[in-house]
């Protein structure tokens, strides 16, 4: 297409030149402007990354996962002595290890997660702890447990 004939107010390089140097319109009184606050609000049902919030949290969980490390004789010992202790109704802080998925040729992986709450069971038969943190019940292996802390 050849420019060269069009009238200058018609040129592509600047449609809107005559009008670009002047200042912007103040809104009136009746219509103020609105909150850049609420202007977030107006496009959220149009946002294209629905879940993305959601996908980077489950990202960062992930790579927070370490190895499980292996206990010395003296940490199980502890440990051990610590179960004996807790009775019901107490509260404790407990440092267990989560296994994300089971891996039969390497140590497995997981995340670590330390919870305070009321011993609601302590079973030395099945090995299992058994609190109330964070308004649910929440059972633990005993050999899941890294550490325990007993509150008065």
């Amino acid at each position: 297409m050849n420019h060269s004939k069009l009238p200058e107010c018609h040129s592509p390089a600047s449609p809107y030149s005559d009008i670009l140097s002047l200042s912007r319109p103040e809104p009136s009184y009746r219509h103020p402007r609105m909150p850049v606050s609420s202007r977030a609000k107006i496009f959220a049902p149009f946002a294209a990354l629905c879940g993305y919030e959601d996908e980077i949290g489950a990202e960062n969980q992930k790579l927070a996962w370490t190895e499980k490390r292996t206990l010395s004789p003296e940490e199980e010992a502890r440990i051990s002595d610590l179960l004996v202790q807790i009775k019901r109704g107490m509260t404790v802080s407990v440092t267990r290890f989560q296994t994300s998925s089971p891996n039969f040729f390497r140590t497995p992986s997981g995340t670590r997660q330390t919870l305070t709450g009321t011993v609601l069971l302590s079973d030395p038969v099945f090995r299992r702890l058994k609190l109330s943190a964070e308004g649910t019940d929440i059972v633990i292996n005993f050999d899941d447990l890294e550490s325990i802390q007993i509150h008065p």
